[in-house]
């Protein structure tokens, strides 16, 4: 067959750190069509979502500590326990070879993404998320002493933005200065 088209993307990397940084939830999707991609059946969000699955299992994530329908989560039937979160986020962390990507792919506080406007001692990388009445925060804290923390706060029955933002805002300056 003659190709018609060839197309260079950025290098998913750079696609990533799109993604977390400007909580993209059309690229979160792509991703997950990507994902459950096959060259001869065509994209699958299932099996995307099978793959999201299996990678979630090999970050020590067990399977009834999640569920999901989306890869954006704007859907409110995806569910996943703070723990989960943290212990995938360490795990991340803590594996060489994705750790300074995964790292990079985060907003900053104070400096970009999510975070550009935030204020939280300019020592978080994090990922931010929003749904109506929901709010959460979720990333490495390094504190005063260097040392870094995984955290995770997910917050319901949000009625002002505005107010998690402080909470969330004032947890990280807690974490900063805390010894653990």
């Amino acid at each position: 067959s003659t190709s018609l088209f060839t197309h260079q993307s950025k290098p998913l990397s750079r696609i990533l750190r799109d993604l977390n940084h400007y909580s993209s939830n059309f690229i979160a999707e792509q991703v997950l069509l990507i994902l459950g991609g096959d060259t001869l059946s065509g994209f699958d969000r299932d099996v995307g979502l099978e793959q999201l699955s299996k990678y979630l299992h090999r970050l020590g994530v067990p399977e009834g500590e999640y569920s999901l329908h989306d890869a954006s989560g704007l859907s409110h039937s995806n569910r996943i326990t703070p723990m989960a979160i943290a212990n995938a986020i360490a795990k991340m962390y803590g594996e060489e070879e994705y750790r300074v990507e995964f790292e990079r792919s985060l907003a900053v506080d104070s400096r970009s993404g999510t975070l550009q406007k935030r204020r939280m001692e300019g020592v978080v990388r994090a990922k931010t998320g929003t749904i109506d009445g929901v709010s959460s925060l979720a990333g490495i804290v390094r504190n005063k002493y260097g040392r870094l923390l995984a955290f995770v706060l997910l917050q319901n029955s949000v009625r002002s933005r505005a107010d998690a933002h402080r909470f969330e805002e004032k947890l990280v300056r807690y974490l900063y200065r805390s010894q653990s």
